[in-house]
């Protein structure tokens, strides 16, 4: 008479398949007079202790009073030797045995020799899978260590793979992934970037491989941009060349230039709501500033004076055993503020922020944003007709109808804003009256001057000064010219300045891309004593400041 049984198979993986295992179970049960009244399968992990199929088998058998498992390996009961004892043990406790058929073992034996291999096969299966993962583990970081695409399922979005498996960049989505950073850069939140890329029509990753979303009424979602998919793009070290594998990083071919990655980091780090650590002195002018008098770059540093901590620019030079440069150290707060507010107020911004307004405004693109922000809104009456139908059937109650009905109409709203905004910017652009002051309005209302500093600084060259020989009359007139204001009037403060014998410096600022210098005199200060004096012909000459002879 037949025994009754039940087999257990199992695979790591989705990946692979029971079929052999099952198949070499049914030639043993044949061959050893077991009846299999059912087979257990599963795929996953030895490691993993919920294993849903075994639990199922300890139920069947219990209820069927069948006291026989028919099992390929040991290993397939557990991968460590813990897991595995204690299989075996809550089976033999129950009266059950199993048969291994590939170490020809059963749990119940009572020979002595049998029950020593158990112990030892079970922890030499441990050892042979550890060995394995450490080998796929080392492999795996190796072709990490090479460029390779090792562990990524999925590409990020800008990268794609050759056909040996190295990242290589997607120039397509690279110009994407460019325009993300130059947007955050901006200030502009991760709400805000998802919006302008949807209306632009800029495909997804999900989209492009043509993925659809359906949601629990079987209607298809739009797969969009949203603001979790541009924050971690925007905090990807993927994006400047780094790649994260395994708590190490690797090279890889960049898509932003480490720099603007980092520049990116210090924006968001200050937006509302960003729980950061308290971090030093942000350095506005770090690696613009260059000694006029030995020609090194300009250090800073931050230290603790008379109870209080301050900051300055200090000339690399000084430290250098073979030039020891005098040419001394700035307060940072001071001579940040004189550089920003001098470019802010400069005539010569009213005509870069005009030429970059032309190059930038793109009609057929802002007309794309209106299509796009149009379509939302028929989509969500669409929606707030079947909201409403489903109402009227009873099919959701009065509370979640509210609830979506209130969001409908905020979402379309919101809708409305951006394309009456959008119009009125093609209104000014078709009607060529653009609002500059405004432009420089929206650099004005922000509390963060790096990217402006960034756009349009290119570097100041700094110069102590010990004498001042400017004849009165020569300065006004000038100084007029550079803010294009005829009611300036510069030179009495300026002389004021000049008979306190506070600490000045001179200043040759290059700035929106000119060839030549504006040129500034700047106290050293605090900075609601700080002052601002600018002309093109002033020069310094072995650090005293004058008035340059050939343009007077």
């Amino acid at each position: 008479m037949k025994t009754k049984c039940v087999t257990y198979s199992r695979v790591s993986t989705d990946l692979q398949s029971t079929k052999s295992q099952l198949s070499d179970l049914k030639r043993y049960a044949i061959n050893n007079d077991f009846i299999v009244v059912k087979d257990f399968e599963e795929s996953v992990s030895g490691f993993i202790t919920e294993r849903d199929a075994l639990e199922a088998l300890k139920v069947f058998i219990k209820v069927h009073n069948i006291k026989n498992i028919l099992c390929y390996e040991l290993s397939r009961l557990g991968r460590s030797t813990l897991q595995t004892l204690e299989e075996i043990d809550y089976f033999s406790k129950e009266g059950v045995n199993i048969y291994l058929k590939k170490e020809n073992l059963n749990t119940l034996s009572n020979l002595a020799q049998d029950k020593l291999l158990l112990n030892l096969l079970s922890s030499i299966s441990e050892l042979e899978v550890s060995t394995l993962k450490s080998r796929i583990a080392r492999g795996h970081r190796e072709s990490a260590s090479q460029g390779k695409r090792t562990g990524l399922m999925t590409l990020p979005y800008g990268y794609k793979a050759d056909d040996k498996s190295f990242l290589i960049i997607d120039e397509e989505e690279a110009k994407v992934i460019r325009e993300i950073y130059s947007l955050a850069l901006q200030g502009k939140g991760y709400r805000r970037i998802a919006s302008e890329l949807n209306s632009k029509g800029i495909l997804t990753r999900w989209t492009k491989l043509g993925r659809i979303n359906k949601n629990i009424h079987g209607v298809i979602i739009p797969i969009k941009w949203k603001p979790n998919s541009i924050g971690v793009i925007l905090n990807n070290t993927l994006y400047k060349g780094k790649r994260k594998y395994k708590d190490e990083f690797f090279d890889v071919p960049p898509i932003i230039d480490e720099l603007e990655w980092n520049k990116v980091h210090e924006v968001i780090s200050k937006k509302p709501g960003v729980n950061n650590k308290p971090t030093k002195y942000n350095y506005l002018l770090k690696g613009k500033v260059v000694c006029g008098v030995c020609g090194r770059h300009y250090g800073s540093r931050t230290e603790t004076r008379y109870g209080k901590e301050d900051s300055f620019y200090y000339c690399n030079g000084a430290r250098d055993i073979e030039i020891r440069c005098k040419n001394g150290q700035y307060s940072a707060n001071t001579l940040e503020k004189s550089i920003y507010y001098l470019l802010f107020f400069h005539k010569d911004l009213l005509m870069k922020l005009k030429e970059e307004e032309y190059l930038s405004f793109n009609l057929e693109e802002k007309m794309k944003q209106i299509k796009y922000y149009a379509n939302e809104i028929i989509n969500n009456n669409a929606q707030q007709e079947r909201l409403v139908e489903l109402r009227l059937k009873g099919h959701i109650d009065e509370k979640r109808y509210n609830k979506e009905h209130a969001l409908i109409l905020g979402q379309n709203e919101g809708y409305k804003i951006k394309i009456k905004n959008i119009k009125n910017e093609i209104e000014d652009y078709n009607n060529s009256k653009s609002n500059i002051l405004k432009f420089r309005g929206d650099y004005w209302l922000t509390q963060n001057h790096q990217p402006f500093i960034d756009k349009y600084l290119n570097k100041v060259i700094i110069y102590k000064i010990i004498n001042i020989k400017i004849p009165k009359n020569q300065i006004s007139k000038q100084v007029k010219a550079i803010y294009d204001d005829p009611n300036y009037e510069a030179f009495p403060r300026f002389e004021k300045l000049i008979n306190s014998k506070k600490h000045m410096y001179f200043a040759e600022i290059f700035a929106f891309n000119n060839t030549k210098p504006l040129k500034a005199v700047i106290v050293n200060g605090k900075f609601d004593l700080f002052t601002v004096f600018v002309t093109p012909t002033l020069q310094i000459n072995d650090r005293t400041l004058s008035i340059e002879k050939e343009k007077v």
